[in-house]
């Protein structure tokens, strides 16, 4: 077994309830959310998403082909979640325009025109 199979399968064993973990499902998407361990058995570890259960050796979701896995939070998980949240509430927002205000819009709009000025001006 590999030495990073290890270091993962070692950071499985020592998860407690309530310890924050990264769900990663698999497919065309890899989307990626954070939830809490709700408890820990002694082959599997089950999640607050819907009380998922992970094999505790592996990682990987009990009863999915092609599972999602679980691994420790990153501060790049961290941001790409973040961010796809963002888009996501950005979309709902612009989805349909007639439902936010002229003032609403111009602010909008007036951020996204002052932040692209400011990264022409740092771009060398």
């Amino acid at each position: 077994m590999s030495e990073d199979f290890e270091k993962a399968k070692a950071w499985r064993q020592g998860l407690k309830a309530g310890a924050g973990v990264v769900i990663t499902e698999k497919g065309i998407g890899r989307r990626k959310s954070i939830t809490t361990v709700e408890r820990v058995t002694a082959t599997q570890i089950i999640v607050s998403d819907r009380g998922r259960r992970f094999n505790k050796q592996y990682g990987r979701e009990i009863g999915a082909s092609y599972g999602p896995t679980i691994t420790p939070i990153t501060g790049k998980d961290s941001a790409e979640i973040r961010a796809d949240k963002n888009r996501s509430d950005f979309n709902t927002l612009t989805y349909r325009t007639e439902r936010l205000t002229d003032e609403e819009i111009a602010v909008m709009l007036d951020a996204v025109s002052a932040l692209r000025a400011s990264n022409k001006q740092v771009t060398p």
